[in-house]
C-alpha cells in the first residue's frame, strides 16, 4: 500500500509503502522470487521473498495468499509474523520509506 507522495528535501519524490513478505522454508532451504521489470521499488532480476504491497482495505494475511498464490503458485497454509523493518531504498527517481512486515 503506498500512503502518500510528498517532495523531500531535495525536492525529490517521496512514497511510503507497507508490505507483507512469507519467509517460506522447505527441507531447510529458502523459497525466493525473481523480481519483475515491473517493481517500483527494487531492482529488477535481484532475487527477494515473495510478497508485495498491502492493498488498501487488505488484511496483512490476504496479502501474503494473494502474492504467494501470484507469485509462486503456492497456497498459504499458516502465517505468524517474526519481524517488522522500516527501511528506504530509491528507484527511477522515487524515494521509498518502506515499512516491511515479515511472516513464518
Amino acid at each position: 500500500m503506498e500512503l502518500e507522495v510528498r517532495r523531500g528535501t531535495l525536492g525529490e519524490h517521496v512514497r511510503s509503502r507497507v508490505s507483507a513478505y512469507a519467509i517460506a522454508t522447505a527441507q531447510d532451504q529458502l523459497l525466493l522470487t525473481q523480481l519483475s521489470d515491473v517493481s517500483p521499488v527494487f531492482t529488477p532480476g535481484l532475487w527477494h521473498l515473495p510478497g508485495g504491497g498491502i492493498d488498501p482495505g487488505e488484511q496483512t494475511r490476504e496479502t501474503l495468499e494473494r502474492e504467494l498464490q501470484e507469485e509462486t503458485g503456492l497456497e498459504l497454509l499458516d502465517a505468524r509474523l517474526v519481524d517488522a523493518r522500516a527501511y528506504t531504498a530509491h528507484r527511477l527517481g522515487v524515494s521509498w520509506n518502506l515499512v516491511g512486515l515479515f511472516y513464518l
